[in-house]
């Protein structure tokens, strides 16, 4: 039996893709990017990221969102910046393909964490 430590979910009606750590997730706040939201917990650690218009934003059909192959995002923060850079292999009728999503906004809150967020299978 496996179990995923990071939950993928995407909701193809909304476009939504949300992201989170089942062990650590313990909301604090979110920050609020161009069309992402970032959620915090109490360590000011991120521990979920929310990507709307998630097909459009990745330019690929919403089929291909439903159970991606393998993922890794890092969200950094530092100085008033955040940085959010993720990688995508995705499943398609063409074969597996790869999607990059780089963003960098300025952010009022404080955030001085790195987190990677990736997928991580324990065996039972």
């Amino acid at each position: 039996m496996c179990k995923r430590m990071l939950n993928w979910d995407y909701d193809p009606k909304r476009d939504i893709i949300f992201i989170f750590n089942f062990d650590e997730y313990d909301y604090q706040e979110s920050i609020e990017l161009n069309n992402m939201t970032v959620d915090l917990n109490p360590k000011r650690k991120a521990v979920a990221l929310e990507i709307f218009g998630s097909a459009r934003y990745l330019e690929i059909d919403p089929e291909s969102l439903i159970d991606p192959e393998d993922f890794l995002i890092e969200i950094y923060g530092q100085n008033g910046i955040i940085n959010i850079n993720a990688s995508f292999n995705l499943n398609s009728e063409k074969g597996l393909i790869s999607r990059i999503l780089k963003e960098e906004t300025g952010i009022e809150q404080e955030f001085i964490n790195k987190s990677i967020l990736r997928p991580k299978i324990l065996r039972k």
